[in-house]
């Protein structure tokens, strides 16, 4: 973004780095054994999983494991990005 001020002076000029990020992440399973979930981007995932809940953070695109679960039967994963798009896996 390139901003321009005029007067009777001169002109300022400012350019600032602008990002347009308008797709929600994508998440699926990896793994239900052991299980593994991938997420397409950096991400805040709310994940519920057999009924428990966690908290997980992705720095980027990857695989990820969830902790302290021996088998997948449930999962319901809310993923936002930090532009703030959203969306729900459900399995």
């Amino acid at each position: 973004v390139s901003v321009e001020a005029v007067d009777a002076v001169g002109t300022a000029t400012v350019e600032l780095p602008f990002v347009l990020d308008a797709t929600a992440p994508t998440v699926r399973v990896v793994s239900a054994s052991p299980p593994r979930i991938w997420v397409s981007e950096a991400a805040t995932l709310d994940v519920r999983v057999n009924g428990a809940r966690r908290v997980m953070r992705a720095t980027g695109p990857g695989a990820m494991p969830i902790a302290r679960i021996e088998r997948l039967r449930t999962l319901v994963v809310v993923a936002r990005d930090p532009a703030g798009n959203v969306t729900t896996f459900r399995r």
